[in-house]
């Protein structure tokens, strides 16, 4: 059974974006972490992820760096993000909510209680809920 974490997550999406497109860890990880980079590049005009965090994270042999998480506390919205700059990548948006969904309904590491949280008012009609879900 897959856990439903950041890098299980993140490989789902990949999984739900166009086939064929070179680059596209990276292209996800820009475009999740949108505001993230966007903040950086103003002191650091050519700040990019290095490829190896990248697939570090995505293998989930280490979390995103705190910068980033504390960055979406204080200043960004990731569900913005997700939202305009994701959800363009998908094939079937729906479709990989839904594997979502059910991959956080069958791991037994979070309580009933948790997953009711994370996921209220599922299934969601709009793509604000979803990118709300998402965010978690």
């Amino acid at each position: 059974m897959e856990p439903f974490c950041f890098s299980t997550i993140m490989k789902k999406i990949l999984k739900g974006m166009s086939v064929g497109e070179s680059g596209q860890k990276m292209k996800l990880m820009n475009a999740a972490f949108n505001g993230y980079i966007e903040y950086r590049r103003i002191k650091e005009p050519d700040f990019e992820f290095d490829k190896s965090d990248v697939s570090k994270w995505l293998s989930g042999e280490v979390r995103p760096f705190s910068a980033i998480v504390e960055f979406y506390k204080t200043k960004g919205d990731i569900a913005y993000d997700i939202q305009d700059k994701v959800f363009p990548l998908l094939i079937d948006k729906d479709k990989v909510i839904e594997k979502l969904y059910d991959l956080l309904m069958k791991d037994n590491g979070i309580s009933e209680n948790k997953k009711a949280e994370i996921s209220e008012d599922y299934p969601y009609f709009n793509d604000e809920d979803k990118a709300g879900f998402l965010k978690g």
